[in-house]
């Protein structure tokens, strides 16, 4: 299916002369591109983004696009890869203080745990994924940090500990569709505990 709205955007930037207009609508189309799941895409325009916002100085983009590209990494679990930009996004971070950037690459960091198998390795991230989301007011970041916080439990048999973070997650969600998926993995908590009446409960309010 035709993609008109990348077509504008991708011919807006070639229109665009203004260096940093330029960056702006490059990590639009990366951004897009990514939400779209083409992750070969995302590489090829992040790459080309990297270097831009390199010639200009612009820092916590650069810092964006490096996390943006190792999400997409993880995505195809290419964890060696992943961690590679990764570990350089860090280094920007550190040195431009962006707490919610921060939040972000850590949350990356835990995923990147979780699919070595390094369970307590990211649950580590995690919380300081949390605490720094908790100290800046960005509530709206904890809902997925909890759950996969709740999933590295899961995987660890710390179900009670599992169990408390999903409904953490939920709490925030309220009345968001996203809270049936959330539903589901506390369906799955209660049947690894073989409680198989709440988790037909859990699994029928997930549906």
């Amino acid at each position: 299916m035709e993609d008109t709205k990348l077509e504008t955007m991708l011919s807006e930037y070639e229109q665009t002369e203004d260096k940093q207009a330029r960056v702006k609508k490059k990590t639009e189309i990366c951004y897009h591109l990514h939400a779209k799941r083409q992750i070969d895409e995302v590489r090829v325009h992040g790459e080309e983004l990297l270097l831009l916002a390199d010639e200009i100085g612009d820092k916590s983009c650069y810092c964006q696009i490096l996390t943006l590209l190792a999400q997409g990494y993880l995505a195809q679990s290419k964890a060696e890869s992943a961690k590679e930009y990764l570990d350089k996004a860090l280094v920007v971070v550190e040195e431009i203080e962006n707490p919610t950037l921060q939040g972000v690459i850590y949350n990356a960091y835990a995923n990147l745990g979780f699919i070595n198998g390094d369970y307590n390795q990211s649950l580590e991230w995690l919380l300081k994924a949390e605490k720094l989301f908790v100290l800046n007011d960005q509530t709206h970041r904890l809902p997925p940090v909890y759950e996969n916080i709740a999933n590295n439990c899961l995987m660890l048999k710390k179900y009670d500990l599992a169990m408390d973070y999903y409904h953490k997650s939920t709490d925030i969600l309220k009345d968001s569709d996203e809270r049936f998926r959330v539903f589901e993995n506390i369906a799955m908590v209660y049947l690894h505990i073989n409680d198989f009446k709440r988790a037909d409960y859990y699994a029928t309010k997930a549906f």
